[in-house]
């Protein structure tokens, strides 16, 4: 009996040494950011924080970098991007905490708790960069004429004047030096009429109309294809997205807005669009976004930007993934439309999102018509989009915009550029 007391206490010593830096540190830890100037936009280990600098975040000592270009377990990877300058990485290497001592001089071996916690490391509690000016590269935009089969077409390029490779370093410096741009095509989306158990809408139709005449008459499109009410059953959704499947083209761009009801199966765990001809609430009824993201993979063109304001069209995003980070350059820009991508930009995630907004819009659509309306800039890409209304959004409603790639869909990081005439 005498044993087992003395015992008792010599575990409990042991567990506490094995764990004493998990009790008294834990495995979070916050981290104050600041740049100068402020005002960066900041991603941790490749995930956007939905804070510009000066901020003060959380950080998971568990958490590692799982880009693969980096592999070290006891890195965090901060970027930053701002307007006007380049973009800069900080990787702030950590270090052992004093207290695994203390289990090192107890037990010759770290304490195992602390090891799985990560609350043995430590990192820099004090974040500061200097964010370099940005390098511009002057941009000629030229025709160049190719000539074909008894025909003669004049695609839009790119041509690049100044001194070294700007693509160097990125992966793409074997690409072409003319970057062609194929064909811009539109599919535009929109619902109000609803029949059976959906409530009609009030904004989505004049949303989609807002935005066809927008991009009409300030950027790049080709051809559109519009299916607003009575005209957006479930068949001719699927039909149009069918004939983008069969017609466009590896170097051609799409760009998909829907606005009407959307739906959550919480026992299925599957969200979906609900077509114009939906008088239940049956999934029979409806359009899933597997089946979305199927179409997504389908199309084979070079860019393809799916724009959702619906409830719960966040749910498009399943996995994780990565995006190239936003730089203001033409370096940027070459590099992205080199890239295939397969993005979205949600109203929300997986909630509900308001009809109604300001000025017969909703208030999602409302900014995103306001971001492509004041754009001035020659080229203004999806990500672009994606920061200049986010903020006004989450700031006069209850939902949080979502951008990422569609996963499974073939992004390679690419972006969706906006060119205007």
């Amino acid at each position: 009996m005498k044993t087992v007391r003395m015992i008792i206490p010599i575990m409990l010593v042991a567990l506490l040494l094995n764990s004493c830096a998990t009790i008294i540190l834990g495995s979070k830890q916050k981290v104050q950011i600041k740049t100068e100037p402020p005002g960066a936009q900041v991603y941790v280990n490749g995930n956007m924080i939905d804070q510009t600098t000066p901020c003060k975040i959380t950080i998971d000592k568990r958490d590692h970098v799982r880009a693969s270009k980096y592999g070290n377990r006891n890195e965090i990877v901060y970027t930053f991007m701002k307007e006007g300058f380049s973009e800069i990485e900080h990787i702030d290497k950590s270090r052992a905490n004093w207290l695994i001592a203390v289990d090192f001089y107890a037990f010759f071996i770290p304490g195992v708790i602390d090891l799985i916690s990560k609350a043995h490391r430590v990192y820099n509690r004090n974040v500061f960069v200097k964010l370099p000016a940005q390098k511009t590269i002057e941009v000629e935009r030229t025709n160049r004429t190719t000539i074909t089969d008894n025909t003669t077409e004049k695609p839009e390029q790119f041509k690049y004047r100044g001194s070294g490779d700007p693509l160097k370093g990125l992966n793409v410096a074997n690409a072409n030096q003319q970057v062609e741009i194929g064909n811009y095509y539109a599919l535009l989306i929109g619902i109000d009429k609803y029949q059976g158990e959906w409530s009609p809408l009030e904004n989505a139709v004049n949303d989609a109309k807002a935005i066809e005449t927008l991009l009409q008459s300030k950027y790049r499109f080709d051809q559109y294809s519009v299916l607003y009410d009575s005209k957006a059953t479930r068949t001719a959704i699927i039909k149009q997205l069918e004939w983008l499947v069969e017609t466009v083209q590896e170097n051609d761009n799409v760009f998909i807005y829907y606005s009407g009801h959307g739906e959550f199966k919480g026992k299925l765990n599957k969200g979906y669009w609900v077509p114009y001809d939906a008088k239940s609430k049956s999934i029979s009824e409806y359009i899933s976004n597997n089946d979305i993201q199927a179409f997504l993979q389908g199309i084979k063109s070079k860019h393809t930007l799916l724009v959702s304001d619906a409830c719960f069209s966040g749910d498009i995003f399943r996995g994780t993934t990565f995006s190239v980070p936003f730089e203001s350059s033409e370096k940027y820009y070459r590099k992205v439309h080199n890239l295939v991508s397969r993005k979205a930009i949600t109203s929300g995630g997986i909630e509900p999102v308001m009809d109604g907004g300001r000025e017969g819009h909703s208030v999602f659509a409302y900014y995103f018509i306001q971001s492509l309306r004041n754009n001035e800039a020659m080229y203004f890409d999806a990500s672009e989009l994606y920061n200049s209304l986010k903020i006004p959004v989450v700031n006069n409603s209850e939902q949080i915009p979502k951008f990422n790639p569609i996963k499974n869909t073939g992004d390679e990081g690419g972006q969706f550029i906006f060119i205007k005439k």
